[in-house]
């Protein structure tokens, strides 16, 4: 199975699970017409002893929390057993490499003779997957896009959906899924994406239509969840469930931003990093920062990040491709957490039913 999908109208109608150490959220898409309707979506929190650092430690766990979040899904049922599974950008590997435009045999060979290169674990103990992005036929060179994960982390991912019944039909990196829900299909320029989850932070540069770099910082919202829960004598997961509601809990939203901004300036520190990077290695100029995640809809935190970097930050808006038809159901305060999983869902409508 492939970790860059390939499956566009092939009929499967899946929807996006999106699998965190934090939560497990799912999202279904359904066409109606020429518009694009919000059909189910559900979050439900991942305990403590599913994930045992970066691998599955209790498949059968997971398992019981994939019937749980489609049992409880809302607005409707879950109506498709195909399912999209996304793989978190920091337990994945994704690379850019050039290569002479040559024939599709010499392409594989070459390919795999860089991955072997590039990858810093065995070939034979991941997945690995790869696509061209160059679309000038004249080019003498090639861009692709290189991906790999670990074989055991995908099979515990693949076998925790069939316990349940669900049939995975792809398996694809989060940043492919977030950068498909919130970057215009039209965007000339390139963008930065920070996707802030719990206990780490993707960075994911965005140009010429693909994907150009990634990277991951080891901060995220757990980190002000529990510092929070400690000034207030909570849980981390009380914490997380109260910030979801923005008009009831001004003053916890108030320290919640000032225990943030360390967290920020870690991020900021990484966003600065990489537009450097990016900017020196291409000649080009990083246009805007768009940032998801559970934190994003936190009160100030565009403005700060906006002030602290000195580009323009605002919050991805994960339908921003869809021809809505009515997508209002997710609270605006929780959308940016599904960001993964609609880009996810969104993978087979892919150039067939998109703007």
């Amino acid at each position: 199975m492939g970790l860059i999908s390939n499956f566009i109208n092939k009929g499967y109608d899946a929807f996006g699970l999106d699998i965190g150490q934090s939560s497990i959220k799912l999202v279904e898409l359904k066409k109606r017409g020429s518009k694009i309707y919000l059909h189910s979506y559900n979050s439900v929190p991942t305990p403590p002893d599913v994930f045992l650092e970066n691998n599955i430690k209790n498949t059968d766990a997971l398992s019981a929390l994939i019937r749980e979040a489609l049992k409880t899904a809302k607005i409707n049922p879950v109506s498709s057993h195909f399912v999209v599974l996304g793989l978190p950008e920091f337990l994945t590997f994704t690379k850019i490499i050039k290569v002479p435009k040559m024939s599709a045999k010499e392409l594989g060979q070459a390919v795999k003779w860089e991955a072997n290169q590039a990858i810093p674990v065995s070939i034979e103990e991941t997945y690995f997957d790869w696509q061209i992005l160059t679309k000038d036929e004249t080019a003498t060179q090639l861009d692709i896009i290189l991906v790999a994960a670990p074989r055991v982390l995908v099979d515990s991912y693949v076998a925790a959906a069939q316990n349940v019944g669900l049939e995975p039909v792809a398996i694809e990196i989060e940043p492919l899924a977030v950068s498909r829900a919130v970057i215009r299909a039209e965007e000339k320029n390139p963008q930065l994406i920070l996707d802030m989850g719990s206990k780490t932070t993707s960075l994911t540069v965005f140009d010429k239509g693909s994907i150009q770099f990634t990277a991951s910082a080891l901060v995220g919202g757990k980190q002000i969840n529990v510092a929070l829960a400690q000034k207030f004598g909570k849980t981390p997961e009380q914490i997380e469930e109260e910030l979801k509601d923005h008009n009831k809990n001004k003053d916890l939203l108030k320290a919640g931003f000032e225990i943030l901004k360390p967290t920020l300036d870690n991020i900021i520190t990484e966003a600065k990093r990489t537009i450097r990077f990016y900017e020196d290695a291409s000649s080009r100029t990083i246009s805007k920062v768009l940032i998801c995640g559970g934190e994003a809809a936190l009160p100030g935190v565009p403005v700060y990040m906006e002030r602290a970097i000195g580009v323009t930050v605002k919050i991805g808006n994960p339908w921003i491709n869809l021809p809505t038809y009515p997508l209002k159901p997710i609270p605006h305060e929780e959308l940016p957490s599904y960001t993964t999983a609609i880009g996810l869902s969104m993978q087979e409508l892919e150039g067939k039913t998109l703007k």
